[in-house]
């Protein structure tokens, strides 16, 4: 018997007014048209309360869509508009997405709301969320750490990533599937492939200093030496000594991002310097042996090092001013004992996985389009394209440079609009 799982994408009830009656819209993925007993009586599945349903109702039996497929099918039926009106062209969200859905999008249940309905939302979504990716880089198909290493393999590269642990089985479950084939589509029509998939918490040297909770957590105990220390022996293991000619840096974690300065906690101010900083530092300490000269070190930073960022909080914009002044010191160290260039890529704002922790990420890229040189969003593609060239011999006479890939946002000296839409990017600070 063929599995048919029934998902139900939101009940609506509402016992203000008899004329309010209570609706329920079921989306059943992969059921075809004969699966049905009301629509085919040969079908060898029994679906007994849907028949009566069918038969006490309506049937439309001349139905059409522009796509076949689970995630587009929901936006079309949730907000009534093609789906092809979103950036999902073909196929269907990878599993770390960022929502297809645009907040201020009216959709059926927003609309019975504004009549009185009290809605929900159970089973499978399916439509991208906007909950942070700790530490994302690859595994979140949407950001700058995947399309890093797309522009690396269009390049010509062949190209290992490291990954979180406790996204690592679900980044590899995900390939395996193939529900990350089309975001890791090439211009050529291949698919983007890893040499090898390495489990890395960056914010622990060597194994012994994670602490014992963490090492025996079931999301890390099974996947060995998630150091950095550990990614470096991993490395020289399976390709052996100066087997490296690019090192990409694209973490960072900030747990009380949303915190002003004024209220962050010793901890948090720590936690930040360590995950998007310091970790830059010893990766360079650890892999550098393992780089041929001439190689290229990158990571990625932000314009709040330089500038006040309302909402960009929890010690970050000090972390990002610490990445860059020692990705300048990087540059004459490891130049000098390695022959490698280090550079930092400063991208403007983008609405990833991990970027949506700000929680105000949406505001910022609206803001900086419209007040940018050139007027329109930043895709996470420039930022690859900009990594690939910084590693390419193309760029062999920069380093210690922070380059910009923001519109030109960072050359503006003041506001040219505010969107129509945008409301000010924080509330206005209380009294004591």
């Amino acid at each position: 018997m063929r599995y048919l799982p029934l998902v139900l994408l939101f009940a609506l009830a509402s016992l203000v007014a008899a004329d309010r009656p209570n609706i329920i819209v079921i989306l059943a993925d992969d059921q075809g048209f004969g699966d049905l007993g009301a629509n085919n009586p040969q079908s060898k599945i029994a679906t007994p309360q849907l028949d009566a349903l069918a038969k006490g109702g309506v049937r439309f039996t001349d139905g059409h869509t522009s796509s076949g497929v689970c995630t587009p099918t929901r936006y079309s039926l949730l907000t009534g508009r093609y789906h092809w009106r979103t950036k999902l062209q073909s196929g269907v969200l990878g599993g770390f997405s960022t929502p297809l859905i645009a907040k201020d999008r009216l959709t059926l249940a927003g609309l019975l709301k504004q009549q009185g309905y009290a809605t929900g939302c159970f089973g499978k979504w399916h439509l991208g969320m906007s909950f942070p990716l700790k530490n994302g880089g690859v595994a979140d198909d949407g950001g700058f750490g995947f399309a890093v290493a797309k522009a690396f393999a269009e390049a010509g590269a062949s190209v290992c990533v490291a990954t979180w642990p406790p996204a690592l089985n679900i980044f590899l479950n995900l390939l395996e599937r193939g529900k990350m084939d089309e975001s890791r589509r090439l211009s050529d029509g291949s698919l983007l492939t890893f040499e090898r998939i390495y489990p890395l918490d960056a914010v622990y040297d060597a194994l012994d200093d994670a602490p014992a909770d963490v090492r025996e957590s079931k999301r890390y105990k099974d996947v060995g030496d998630f150091s950095i220390g550990g990614l470096a022996q991993r490395i020289a293991t399976d390709f052996g000594d100066q087997s490296l000619d690019i090192v990409f840096h694209s973490l960072a974690n900030g747990p009380e991002v949303k915190k002003p300065l004024l209220e962050v906690s010793r901890a948090g101010y720590l936690a930040a310097s360590s995950a998007s900083a310091y970790s830059l530092v010893s990766m360079v300490q650890r892999l550098a042996p393992l780089m041929r000269p001439g190689g290229s070190v990158c990571s990625l930073t932000y314009m709040a090092s330089e500038r006040a960022i309302p909402g960009y909080g929890g010690g970050m914009s000090s972390a990002k001013a610490a990445l860059e002044s020692d990705t300048r010191v990087l540059s004459f160290e490891a130049g000098r004992k390695y022959g490698l260039r280090v550079n930092t890529i400063s991208a403007g704002p983008y609405a990833s996985r991990a970027a949506s922790a700000i929680g105000i990420i949406d505001k910022m890229v609206k803001y900086c389009a419209a007040n940018s040189p050139l007027a329109e969003t930043l895709t996470a593609t420039e930022v690859g394209n900009t990594a690939a060239f910084l590693s390419s011999t193309l760029a062999s006479g920069i380093t210690g440079s922070t380059v910009y890939v923001d519109k030109g946002y960072h050359a503006m000296g003041m506001a040219v609009t505010m969107p129509p839409d945008t409301e000010p990017l924080l509330s206005e600070p209380t009294g004591a």
